[in-house]
């Protein structure tokens, strides 16, 4: 991996001081209109000696607020410092896994897996509307009805339909057998454009589904009913 580099104790904890030092202070900078502020201390207490020893705990403690998307173009100045290894770890996931080309790619770090799965949504949503010029009834989520409820939460919030497919029973994978019938009859209805869910794990049950068994029944029905 080219971006993926291994530090030291000592490393980690000086590249993390140096990244906080860039960053607004809120214990002594006028910080005032930042989306963000100084814990209170009687909760989050900056004197306790093992701090010096734990630089994650004291970004924690520093409170940096990473609105936005950092990796191309500018952006807010209060939070240098810890942008930059914002953009270190999305270098990491787009390069070293996924192959992307540098600099090609725009992403943040999200707080948890509700917002990543919306954010997911509203960018294929989107990429249907300007690129196929799809209206919004024309798309619509496929999932299972195990699957996470970000889901159901995005369709609503994006003001598409989420369709919700069977699982089987007893291993609560989506049924292949009638999701076929489920994408039929969907565009039926005027459906053009999908979304795909395939779960890595799903909360309840920790079933994961089988993508490419799905595309494949997906890209095999007609495009037009």
């Amino acid at each position: 991996m080219d971006n993926w580099k291994k530090l030291s104790s000592q490393e980690r904890q000086q590249r993390i001081k140096n990244a906080l030092d860039k960053n607004v202070n809120f214990s002594n900078d006028a910080s005032l209109g930042y989306p963000a502020s100084k814990l209170d201390g009687r909760v989050f207490n900056e004197e306790v000696s093992f701090l010096k020893d734990a630089p994650i705990l004291q970004t924690f403690l520093a409170n940096p607020n990473h609105i936005g998307c950092h990796t191309l173009g500018t952006s807010e100045k209060a939070f240098q410092g810890t942008h930059e290894i914002e953009r270190e770890v999305l270098d990491v996931v787009a390069i070293d896994i996924f192959k992307a080309t540098p600099n090609s790619f725009d992403g943040y770090i999200s707080p948890g897996g509700t917002e990543a799965n919306i954010q997911a949504l509203w960018i294929y949503r989107n990429y249907f509307l300007k690129e196929y010029n799809a209206k919004p009834k024309e798309i619509a989520i496929i999932a299972s009805e195990d699957t996470h409820y970000s889901i159901p939460k995005g369709a609503n919030l994006l003001m598409i339909d989420w369709i919700r497919l069977p699982v089987d029973f007893d291993n609560r994978t989506i049924d292949v057998n009638t999701f076929e019938e489920d994408i039929i009859l969907a565009k039926h209805n005027g459906k053009k454009y999908f979304i795909l869910v395939a779960n890595m794990g799903t909360t309840m049950f920790g079933s994961v589904d089988d993508p490419v068994r799905l595309t494949t029944i997906l890209e095999k029905t007609p495009s037009s009913i």
